[in-house]
This record gives structure tokens, C-alpha cells and sequence, in this order.
């Protein structure tokens, strides 16, 4: 859950943000989100760049894998949501969605 979730805050962020900025967007802090980023990193999931102006600072991105990661687990969701309501309940959510829109 807690790599899913960077996952989705850098998809969210659509360019490489400060990692400080990914533990504090995290929903469960998580003393060990450095190493779930070194974890992710090393399964090609996020890119990490170091700031040349201060070699402190420390940038992710999400790689092209992680996108495609997150698209397949994001339809897996979807079909367990849409198989807990019925055709007619699924209609009145499309309605709903299209007012919103």
C-alpha cells in the first residue's frame, strides 16, 4: 500500500518533485520512505535525480513502468468497484458523473 502510494502521489505531481515532498503527501507516514523509493527505484517503477545546485536535495519522477504499473492495477480496482453494483446502480453513477462534468 505504501509504494502504491508514492506511486499515485508522483503520478499525481506529472514532473519530478523534492522526495521530502513525498513523505509529507504520504496518507500513512512512513519512516521508511526512503527506502520503499530506493525499493521502487530499483524495480525501474521511479527515476531519482540529484540537484545540482545542492547535492542534498533529492528528486523523483515516476518512470514509464510505474505508469504502466499503476494503469494495469487501476483497471484491476475498477472491475472489483463495478462488480459490487448492479447495472442499474452503474447508470445512476454515469448520470451522476456526467452532471458533475
Amino acid at each position: 500500500p505504501q509504494q502504491y502510494n508514492i506511486l499515485r502521489i508522483l503520478r499525481g505531481a506529472k514532473d519530478k518533485i523534492k522526495v521530502q515532498l513525498v513523505k509529507d503527501r504520504m496518507v500513512e507516514r512512513a519512516p521508511n520512505a526512503t527506502r520503499l523509493m530506493d525499493k521502487l527505484c530499483d524495480k525501474n517503477l521511479i527515476e531519482r535525480e540529484r540537484c545540482e545546485q545542492d547535492r542534498r536535495v533529492v528528486y523523483v519522477k515516476i518512470a514509464k513502468e510505474g505508469l504502466q504499473l499503476l494503469s494495469r492495477i487501476d483497471k484491476s480496482e475498477n472491475l472489483k468497484f463495478l462488480e459490487k453494483i448492479t447495472e442499474e446502480e452503474a447508470k445512476t453513477l454515469s448520470d451522476i458523473l456526467d452532471k458533475i462534468r
